[in-house]
């Protein structure tokens, strides 16, 4: 089975400009909260550029108020 890459691309495009979004998002909250329940600024902001989708989730489940 070979996968052709443009035929994906409809489908990966959404996908990584809603990853990008919610990374960008998160990282501008991040710099302007200025309590942290959990961590500190430095670890939420490697939390959220290392494990893409599953770090801003966290910091906004984990940290919202």
């Amino acid at each position: 089975m070979i996968i052709n890459v443009k035929e994906l691309l409809p489908f990966l495009i959404p996908l990584m400009i809603l990853q990008l979004l919610l990374m960008i998002s998160a990282l501008t909250m991040i710099i302007q909260q200025r309590r942290f329940k959990y961590l500190n600024r430095a670890a939420w902001i490697i939390i959220v550029i290392v494990f893409n989708i599953v770090g801003p989730v966290l910091y906004f489940v984990m940290e919202r108020k």
